[in-house]
């Protein structure tokens, strides 16, 4: 039976003696290029989604967004 890490009263977590880190399965640099894409993706949507609302905002004759002013 898997035997779960405890927590002492300060709040860290107690690793069990007989615990064993399995490697990782993908080395460093790839995880680390994996991330960098999504980050670029995550970049490039929120970029394109901006400059496209900026566009219409300034493009369109939607006059002003509070008429109750």
């Amino acid at each position: 039976m898997i035997e779960l890490p405890r927590v002492n009263p300060v709040g860290v977590t107690e690793v069990p003696d007989d615990f064993v880190r399995t490697p990782r399965r993908h080395s460093l640099l790839l995880r680390c290029f994996a991330a960098a894409l999504v980050l670029v993706f995550v970049a490039v949507v929120l970029g394109t989604g901006a400059a496209s609302l900026a566009t219409w905002c300034l493009t369109s004759d939607a006059g002003t967004p509070f008429p109750f002013r």
